[in-house]
């Protein structure tokens, strides 16, 4: 964000798919990206796949995760329950979860105790 956009980009599948036609563009064989957002932080939000092929170097064979989480607590108030989104927004590298995925990751079997114990592992594979 913030950069120009990359030279090589839309062409994921051309340079990083088991029958890619241009394979020797691929700099690395796979580079997982994660975007972690809690629903109440106004500020962050899961992305889309298309971001991956507008705004990432095909050559990175880039794979997205979105990892949607609350690393903040709620509270009950007298009108409703309520999270503090500054909290939502800035509170993700306290969270031992957040850790615990960027170190083990999910959707294996030596996945870090906490997450495995409080989150859910959901896999959505786009068409095509």
């Amino acid at each position: 964000m913030g950069q120009p956009k990359p030279e090589v980009t839309g062409r994921i599948a051309d340079i990083c798919s088991l029958k890619a036609t241009h394979e020797a563009e691929k700099l690395f064989s796979k580079t997982h990206l994660i975007a972690f957002s809690d629903p109440n932080d106004l500020f962050s939000y899961a992305l889309p796949p298309s971001f991956m092929n507008e705004y990432v170097d095909s050559r990175l064979c880039p794979v997205l995760t979105n990892a949607i989480l609350n690393v903040t607590s709620i509270t009950n108030i007298f009108v409703g329950k309520f999270a503090n989104p500054f909290s939502a927004h800035t509170e993700y590298d306290n969270d031992p979860r957040v850790i615990g995925l960027i170190a083990k990751g999910i959707g294996h079997s030596d996945v870090d105790p906490g997450v495995a114990e409080h989150c859910t592992w959901l896999e959505s594979v786009p068409d095509g």
